[in-house]
């Protein structure tokens, strides 16, 4: 892709990533990537009013459920890339590498460091 060419991928191409416990997506998820120089921008709309901003400076991995613990978003995130997703609350989230991202929930930044193991791996979940 070009830098600045919007690509809008289905849920069909979302849900290649499957993991092995054979959840699927709860209900139609559109994804859309627009590369830039900077990174790539991500936006998820899986039907919600809540809104997760994730800023990253380096390889993190993001995986979030939705409110019916339905796999909405899964993928490799590189630095630069800056993923807003609309879903619905509570939302569960897992980053591999936590310390490459920074987390925003409706507004209000995310303490990250407390959920966060040795291994660089974090939990978490987002309620209103």
């Amino acid at each position: 892709d070009q830098p600045g060419s919007p690509e809008k991928l289905s849920d069909q191409r979302q849900a290649n990533f499957k993991l092995d416990d054979g959840r699927g997506l709860s209900e139609q998820v559109e994804i859309w990537r627009e590369n830039r120089l900077d990174g790539r921008q991500i936006r998820v709309d899986a039907g919600g009013s809540d809104e997760l901003k994730a800023t990253l400076v380096g390889e993190c991995w993001i995986e979030v459920q939705d409110s019916q613990n339905e796999l909405i978003y899964g993928d490799l995130n590189r630095a630069g890339d800056v993923l807003v997703l609309n879903g619905r609350a509570p939302l569960t989230v897992l980053l591999g590498n936590a310390p490459m991202a920074s987390l925003e929930f409706n507004g209000r930044a995310i303490d990250l460091d407390s959920a966060t193991t040795r291994d660089a791996i974090a939990r978490l979940t987002l309620t209103n």
